[in-house]
């Protein structure tokens, strides 16, 4: 598909990725992530609810893990304390470093709990990058040249030794080496999303 579409931007949607928005609040999100895309050269925008994500989203649940979430603001502590001690501190702030992205889904607020890793857009979206937050096939809306000349390359150059149904595996092969979270990649977030999660195989 990639390889044969002329248009500029690829809306990647699997069958299990149910629409939580109405026609008119599609059209403004997609618009919006467009013209963020545009204004700030960003390759991939991630289009799923952060209010509804839907199911098995195991970074989210991950990130609770380890973090206070507060959703909505003023609702009370949430999650565990951080450890006392320096040197556990030190590593807690390690361990979930990687994680802080994941706020986008977690937090109300996520500029706030991580301003100098996620930021708001002039389109009212967010935008963090590649050094927090994965790469997701799940509804996600992508430049195509970069779909084809860098996400796909990398797929073919090192593929990933676990297939999904006899076929590559694009997330898991981005993760090898921990390529994916060290390259300059920004990302965004569609705010509030239209897309949500439903597993039809569990």
């Amino acid at each position: 598909m990639a390889a044969k579409v002329q248009t500029p931007y690829l809306l990647l949607l699997e069958n299990d990725c149910p629409l939580v928005a109405t026609r008119d609040q599609f059209i403004a999100m997609m618009t919006s992530a467009l013209s963020d895309m545009a204004a700030l050269g960003i390759p991939v925008f991630n289009m799923r609810s952060r209010r509804n994500p839907g199911q098995v989203f195991t970074r989210r649940a991950r990130y609770e893990k380890r973090f206070r979430v507060e959703w909505p603001l003023g609702s009370g502590e949430g999650g565990r304390r951080p450890p006392t001690g320096l040197l556990r501190r030190h590593y807690e702030d390690l361990r979930k470093s990687g994680l802080r992205g994941a706020a986008l889904y977690a937090e109300e607020d996520p500029v706030q709990r991580h301003p100098g890793v996620i930021r708001r857009t002039a389109g009212g979206n967010f935008v963090t990058s590649a050094a927090y937050l994965s790469w997701s096939n799940n509804s996600v809306l992508v430049a195509t040249d970069f779909l084809r000349g860098v996400v796909l390359d990398r797929v073919r150059r090192f593929p990933a030794t676990v297939t999904v149904n006899g076929f590559q595996d694009i997330e898991g092969a981005l993760k090898r080496d921990s390529w994916w979270s060290r390259q300059p990649f920004l990302i965004g977030q569609s705010e509030p999303g239209p897309f949500t999660h439903h597993r039809l195989d569990r």
